[in-house]
């Protein structure tokens, strides 16, 4: 008989193993320099040294000043998140 207690430290162990996961498809770093949005071909350096693409095309204005950024694996595909703005944008790692 396996008791509540159990089944719940193993729905546990595998919700952790599926956040470890996950974290490792997220990157956490700041465009270096200025950020004006994107324009449908935008291309975004970062400060870890990394080179992001614009991937599809939208339009969005919003200045910053080495604005902190999020980069997420979602359905096969890289978002970037930056702060500030309420949209994620569909990006692609050239560098």
């Amino acid at each position: 008989k396996v008791s509540g207690e159990q089944s719940l430290y193993r729905v546990n162990d595998r919700l952790t193993q599926r956040n470890s996961n996950a974290s490792n498809n997220i990157i956490e770093t700041k465009i270096d320099g200025t950020f004006n949005g994107w324009n449908g071909e935008s291309i975004f350096k970062m400060k870890n040294g990394s080179v992001w693409q614009q991937a599809s095309y939208a339009y969005q204005y919003h200045y910053a000043y080495n604005p902190d950024v999020t980069i997420y694996l979602k359905d096969g595909k890289n978002y970037m998140k930056v702060e500030g703005v309420n949209e994620a944008l569909h990006v692609k790692r050239i560098k």
